[in-house]
């Protein structure tokens, strides 16, 4: 009797698993499904004046989904920063020490723009 409590016990575990499930991060709304985005997005809309050229990609760097909080203001020099789906920032785009290569992002997306983007994609 108790190897067969063990055994159901068991094979219901495993049921209520299941891989294909859809993470926030991967989900058609990110923006609604993660906390931190819509925080950051707010954050981004409180500076009116660079607004327009605020950009939020979506892109999978080395099997993992990563967010790119980039511009595409032609007189700026800033930086892209990537942040994993926790929102912490693991780095930013470029070919230096400890950057992310452009050329290793896969799949990338526009998730956000302002509606007044000056930011094609």
């Amino acid at each position: 009797m108790k190897w067969t409590k063990l055994y159901l016990l068991s094979f219901l575990f495993l049921l209520g698993c299941n891989e294909s499930e859809i993470t926030s991060c991967e989900s058609d709304n990110p923006i609604n499904d993660l906390e931190w985005l819509s925080d950051d997005i707010e954050g981004l809309k409180a500076d009116q004046e660079s607004l327009k050229f605020q950009i939020i990609s979506r892109a999978v760097f080395e099997g993992n989904t990563v967010f790119l909080f980039g511009n595409c203001c032609p007189s700026c020099n800033t930086v892209t920063s990537v942040k994993n789906c926790l929102g912490e920032q693991i780095g930013i785009i470029g070919n230096q020490d400890g950057g992310i290569p452009y050329d290793a992002l896969k799949e990338i997306e526009t998730v956000w723009k302002s509606e007044d983007s000056a930011c094609n994609g």
